[in-house]
């Protein structure tokens, strides 16, 4: 920019546009700057390897304003960093930005750099309003965030001013447009955009917040936003959602010499950005996937100060639906008919078994300890087995037994006939719910705070349903007479995690002890990570199942084994076969279940020799009487 006399003179304001594949704008937004009632402007174009005509458009107008100047970026790199290439070259007393599909109001810049100099600002944050390019109508929206008194207007702020002024601050939009940066403060405070995808602004305007001494806002509409243009990147910023996760982590980086408070701010600030767009793409399973992973390795502490928030619930909560709906997955679909004759169920056990374990079932004669299991399920009804696989009932069975000290305590209302009765507020942080009659069908909770109470009771209610008996999965009976009800047990837990210890009974006698060493999974299962078999004595044997040993040459036994023997005996007592889970809690011996079909006897052992030898320890009783006939009654519309 030259004056009359032919010397350089540097601009008021460097404007500085991105564009890429534009062309159907460019002409009106150039338009827009070039017409400023404010002369003593540059514009400089940042074309980002466009290919459609917008270099060409951008050159052609060069060529028609000295003022205007294009440089052409080496490779694609997206908003940001064509911005930061427009700085570089800027030689404006302030910057400005505008996307090349938007509109500067005339006379903006010249009541903006007046705002400026008025007050030697650092940074001018003005409003704006809406262009809807599908409607074709100007929308009166402001989209400043200027929901603040007037009193704070055309007037120099800072973060640092009271708490109230540092939130006003943190509460106007972040976009580059529609305000005002005095170049020697951004070069001297190193200040530039980041190189994402999409989010590529607001770590630059936060920046600018963090050392600004003197902010300014103005009430003055001077940008007309173009939404719903062709081409925004809106509509691809879920398939770059992780964009969002990378720019707030840059804004913790650069709030980290912040005080405390503020630095909680600006970063609570980000995340209910970080739920806004969440919520814009809530059906979008990749977007709920990139955000669950997020969370779970967000560990800022100004998550305690959060936690009351509803919307920072919801994203907390995310992970625990994305398990309920994984859980409610696991539902038994119970399609069988209404009349189910005891021929039908054999036939069903057959088909079964031939297609898990790829070999006959001999039934009627049953030899291996997978098909004595298979007999047991269709011919041995003790009523006592249904009581024992009662989670709730075996409570009774086990303090007459043993004594109630080998329970694990029950919380709240402990048994409930429907979710809708829990109340979570009553509950501490962590705690377990399992349905009395299934299987897996239990809720792990070691946080409170993080789960969706909603959800919660909708996964158990559906487990309660009708039709979703585990009895019908693979007819193992003592499901089948269990009244669904849900159950809140202690969360048991010790240093170094929890290990299993089940005591496999025939004839009432231990004869072999499973270790299982579990983790547990986000739906809250347990999920198995070895097993080691053992005899009585503690021997290691060369038995494994559907799950590894593991590598270790040698595994210490339980100080209470002998007692942990003793009691599983005196509760096997009444049964052909039962294996007995127990828990050591520091030195505690707590009870954690009985089963009574390992595998719903369709389990593979390794050497298959044990198959055999199992089922040699394992002596059938007498056949109970059996009706030849069943109703249906849980069959969904039954």
């Amino acid at each position: 920019m030259r004056t009359k006399s032919g010397e350089e003179k540097a601009p008021r304001i460097s404007i500085i546009m991105p564009v890429y594949n534009a062309e159907i704008y460019l002409e009106e937004a150039v338009g827009s700057v070039l017409s400023q009632s404010l002369r003593e402007i540059e514009l400089i174009c940042v074309d980002d390897c466009s290919d459609d005509r917008s270099l060409e458009i951008l050159s052609g107008m060069a060529e028609r304003d000295d003022r205007m100047k294009v440089i052409r970026a080496g490779n694609r790199s997206y908003a940001g960093a064509a911005r930061n290439i427009g700085m570089k070259a800027a030689k404006g007393e302030y910057l400005a930005f505008l996307d090349a599909d938007d509109l500067m109001e005339p006379g903006c810049l010249e009541h903006q750099y007046g705002v400026a100099k008025k007050h030697d600002a650092d940074y001018i944050r003005s409003g704006g309003k809406f262009f809807d390019a599908d409607a074709e109508a100007a929308v009166e929206k402001k989209f400043s965030g200027f929901n603040i008194s007037s009193e704070y207007f055309d007037l120099p702020l800072c973060i640092f001013d009271s708490s109230e002024v540092a939130t006003i601050l943190a509460n106007t939009q972040v976009v580059p447009w529609g305000s005002l940066f005095k170049r020697s403060f951004v070069e001297e405070n190193r200040i530039q955009f980041n190189n994402l995808f999409c989010v590529n602004d607001r770590s630059f305007q936060r920046h600018v917040l963090f050392k600004a001494k003197r902010c300014v806002l103005d009430p003055y509409d001077a940008v007309v936003y173009r939404i719903n243009s062709e081409s925004s990147l809106v509509g691809l910023r879920a398939e770059h959602f992780e964009c969002q996760f990378d720019s707030l982590e840059i804004i913790r980086e650069l709030a980290g010499d912040l005080h405390e408070d503020i630095r909680q701010l600006f970063v609570k600030r980000e995340l209910q950005s970080l739920y806004y767009w969440y919520k814009m793409f809530a059906d979008n399973e990749a977007v709920e996937e990139k955000t669950i992973g997020f969370m779970e390795s967000f560990d800022d502490d100004v998550c305690e100060g959060l936690k009351d928030e509803p919307w920072f619930q919801d994203l907390l909560w995310m992970k625990s639906r994305k398990a309920m709906s994984l859980l409610r997955k696991k539902t038994i679909q119970n399609d069988h008919p209404k009349i189910i004759t005891q021929k039908y169920k054999v036939n069903v056990t057959k088909e079964q078994f031939e297609k898990k374990m790829s070999c006959d079932l001999n039934v009627d004669t049953p030899k291996t300890f997978n098909e004595k299991i298979q007999w047991l399920k269709l011919y041995y009804h003790m009523p006592l087995i249904t009581k024992c696989s009662d989670k709730y009932r075996v409570r009774q069975y086990v303090e007459k037994t043993i004594g109630k000290e080998y329970l694990i305590n029950l919380l709240g209302k402990g048994i409930y006939k429907d979710a809708n009765e829990i109340d979570f507020t009553t509950l501490p942080n962590k705690f377990v719910l399992k349905t009395t009659d299934g299987w897996k069908t239990n809720i792990l909770c070691n946080d409170k705070t993080t789960l969706d109470f909603d959800e919660v009771r909708l996964t158990l209610n559906n487990w309660l349903d009708k039709g979703t008996s585990h009895y019908y999965r693979h007819f193992e009976w003592s499901y089948k007479n269990i009244k669904p009800r849900i159950i809140c047990e202690e969360f048991i837990e010790q240093e170094g995690g929890l290990s299993d210890y089940k005591f496999w009974c025939f004839g009432g006698r231990v004869k072999i002890i499973a270790y299982q060493v579990n983790n547990v999974k986000d739906t809250g299962d347990y999920e198995v990570a070895t097993i080691d078999y053992l005899d009585r004595n503690w021997v290691r044997l060369d038995l494994k199942s559907n799950y590894s040993n593991s590598d270790k040459n040698s595994i210490p036994p339980p100080a209470t084994l002998k007692h942990m023997i003793e009691i599983s005996e005196k509760l096997a007592k009444a049964f052909p076969f039962v294996r007995v889970d127990l828990y050591n809690v520091n030195g505690e011996i707590k009870i954690g279940e009985f089963t009574f079909y390992p595998s719903a006897g369709m389990g593979r052992f390794s050497p298959s020799e044990w198959d055999d030898r199992l089922g040699a320890l394992l002596s059938l009783p007498r056949k109970s009487f059996i009706f030849p006939f069943e109703i249906n009654k849980r069959r969904a519309g039954y």
